[in-house]
């Protein structure tokens, strides 16, 4: 008995996979859908093996009922995802799980015993159509069918609201695509096993070809989030970049004006809080040197403006008082809008300078 998807194409799948799932266990387990999410993908894991029944071609028809019980477990817990996703308590998520878990481990048995007379004549549930096969084909259907429609009507909902990013939006087209692929598998497979092509295709391939893509689409999917973390921590994101950018501007300012620097032990791990605290900074130290400005650099443009003040300010200058029909550079208004004039400045701003002589 051999596997319906040969190893070249298989084995890279299932460690693609794998490394997704390893990698979101370790970074992305700490919100309920997430833990539900990584749950299925193990069982997706299984029954990816299970269906390379080639490895033990003596016992390929029990392998093959067993990939089917994974796949049903996979199901369930995809299924307890989507509620989620569609708005259900997260309180109550686990409980939920374990009634749904209780139902897979019980379908699972079933095909298990229904398949019983297909395992001594070493054949596989599915490939002619008896009542076995309708009855392992309903099991299966009815949940994913299910968490298919959840999942199909969250995106569907996501898609249609303007809140979504560009990014999101081609996440969710690619889920529905990934939708698609796995009820076109379905109904292929209902039709081929309904004609003549039943007997054509021993392995399943129409079973197993299908189940192989949705896995990967699912986990490249399940990828973006990972891949997002891994930007932010790395400042290889948008945030990251911006800060990279500020960041020599935001060096001579808050050498010239150290009292703005916050607390060490505020959280500034992630790309986004960094950005933040440093357009703060940058602001608060400018809202300070204000005050050193010397009369004579009034035609001056903003960046000389700063370098003379830090220059004043360094030589021990005393404080000016400023009119406010003389403001020292660009009003402030909102942190998106300061962003762009500080980046726009930190773009002027001369490398190591920390301001020039009066």
């Amino acid at each position: 008995m051999t596997s319906p998807v040969p190893a070249p194409i298989a084995i890279p799948l299932i460690v693609f996979v794998a490394v997704v799932v390893l990698g979101r266990r370790l970074v992305l387990h700490h919100a309920t859908v997430d833990r539900l999410l990584n749950r299925a993908m193990l069982w997706g894991i299984a029954t990816l093996i299970l269906l390379e029944r080639g490895i033990a071609p003596q016992i390929g028809s029990l392998l093959h009922q067993l990939s089917m019980g994974t796949l049903l477990m996979e199901v369930v817990g995809l299924y307890g995802a989507a509620r989620l996703w569609s708005g259900a308590e997260p309180a109550s998520a686990f409980a939920r799980q374990r009634v749904y878990d209780l139902a897979g481990l019980a379908g699972a048995a079933i095909i298990l015993v229904v398949g019983t007379a297909a395992r001594q004549e070493g054949r596989l549930v599915g490939q002619t159509p008896d009542w076995q096969t309708l009855v392992v084909w309903a099991i299966l259907w009815f949940p994913l069918l299910a968490a298919g429609r959840l999942c199909w009507r969250a995106a569907v909902r996501e898609l249609r609201s303007d809140e979504s990013t560009a990014a999101e939006r081609i996440v969710y087209v690619t889920l529905l695509a990934t939708l698609v692929v796995g009820s076109g598998g379905l109904v292929v497979s209902a039709i081929q096993l309904a004609g003549p092509g039943a007997t054509a295709d021993p392995a399943l391939v129409r079973w197993a070809a299908p189940t192989f893509a949705v896995s990967a689409l699912g986990a490249a999917l399940l990828a973006v989030p990972l891949v997002a973390w891994l930007r932010a921590h790395t400042g290889w994101d948008r945030a990251g970049r911006y800060c990279r950018r500020l960041r020599p501007l935001w060096r001579d300012l808050t050498a010239a004006v150290p009292e703005v620097v916050l607390e060490p032990d505020l959280p500034a791990a992630e790309s986004d809080a960094r950005l933040i605290r440093m357009t703060v900074e940058i602001r608060d130290a400018l809202m300070h040197l204000r005050h050193y400005l010397p009369e004579d650099a009034a035609g001056a443009d903003y960046v000389a403006q700063i370098q003379r003040a830090i220059a004043a300010k360094s030589s021990g200058a005393a404080v000016r008082t400023r009119r406010s029909d003389h403001p020292a550079g660009p009003l402030v208004r909102d942190i998106d809008s300061d962003l762009r004039l500080l980046l726009a400045m930190a773009r002027d701003w001369p490398q190591g300078a920390r301001g020039v002589s009066t």
